[in-house]
């Protein structure tokens, strides 16, 4: 595109040499200002969109911290679930213990030990119960064979001695040692 001369002050007036150096001049089309912002209308916008960003940066941060607590929480639950479930489980055991005859403080320490996996001290406790079965049963026997008349054992009872006693230890006699009593009487 040629230069308009029109529009230089004083175009005539310039010597010659000057006006055909400015005439041979080729000048690219002159930009559309049309389709472009204005700066103003620029520095708004561009205003406008960092006060956006600091938003959403916040919102972030917000939001970050809206989803720690909220792990923090799912945390906490699951930790109880989990507690409650290992709680329910050692009553479940501790029951059983308690049905298969344990004392209830041995039946709660077997069933906690049983949870957790701590298998020696299971045997260790199912030692203890079995040693206690063993003295009930021995204390028991031992209850039995005290209710003899006194001074009077089985294994030296004669027809002499059943007969001194009185009517009583003899029905005593026969009902906790029905064996030496029918070898006394010969079965009858």
């Amino acid at each position: 595109m040629k230069i308009d001369t029109s529009k230089i002050p004083n175009f005539d007036s310039l010597p010659e040499e000057a006006r055909n150096a400015i005439l041979g001049m080729e000048f690219s089309d002159p930009v559309d200002m049309a389709q472009f912002v204005s700066k103003a209308t620029f520095d708004k916008k561009a205003s406008e969109a960092a006060d956006l960003a600091k938003q959403l940066k916040a919102k972030m941060t917000d939001d970050e911290a809206k989803e720690a607590e909220r792990a923090e929480n799912e945390r906490k639950i699951m930790e109880e679930l989990e507690t409650l479930r290992k709680e329910k489980q050692i009553s479940e055991y501790t029951s059983r213990y308690l049905t298969l005859g344990y004392d209830a403080t041995l039946a709660a320490d077997t069933a906690k030990a049983f949870s957790d996996g701590n298998m020696d001290a299971v045997f260790e406790n199912h030692q203890k119960h079995l040693d206690a079965v063993k003295k009930a049963a021995a204390a028991e026997s031992l209850a039995k064979n005290n209710d003899l008349p006194a001074g009077k054992d089985t294994g030296g009872m004669t027809i002499e001695k059943f007969r001194k006693m009185t009517p009583q230890e003899r029905y005593d006699f026969s009902e906790k040692h029905p064996e030496e009593y029918k070898t006394l009487y010969g079965g009858n």
